[in-house]
């Protein structure tokens, strides 16, 4: 068939029977959707993505057993506008609070595991011989 034969085709309108039952591939599409939009908000924490760093709130979250504390919220926040290179261990103290812990100059701050994620998470500090931080971030594991 070509372009020109395909244009001049007359399409006819064909319309359902008012009585006509709806197909099994409609209904199961449609219950898929639907499953997904009320699952869609399952697993998702009360507290808002993006929050704004909170020292009291950081330090009261220590040994947290929760799978997604407060603190995930804040690492943003908390890596942008108030961890720095050169901070002194006891700068970076008085910020979070003791760690959940330290191993050689490291210190480890637990933060849950994300969403859609096994691997537990923690916020870092790593510092040099003379107590100065070096190097922050997240890991996992």
């Amino acid at each position: 068939m070509t372009i020109t034969q395909a244009s001049n085709m007359k399409y006819m309108d064909v319309k359902q029977p008012r009585n006509a039952k709806p197909r099994k591939s409609t209904i199961l599409a449609l219950a898929a959707i639907l499953s997904f939009a009320l699952l869609g908000g399952c697993g998702q924490s009360d507290v808002p993505h993006g929050q704004p760093f909170d020292s009291v709130v950081w330090k009261s979250e220590r040994n947290s057993d929760e799978l997604q504390p407060r603190r995930q919220h804040m690492i943003s926040d908390l890596q942008q506008n108030h961890l720095r290179i050169g901070m002194s261990e006891d700068e970076v103290l008085s910020l979070l609070g003791e760690p959940d812990s330290r191993v050689d100059k490291r210190f480890r701050y637990s933060v849950g595991a994300f969403a859609f994620s096994a691997d537990y998470s923690w916020v870092f500090v790593r510092f040099d011989e003379a107590g100065k931080a070096v190097e922050f971030g997240i890991e996992q594991g």
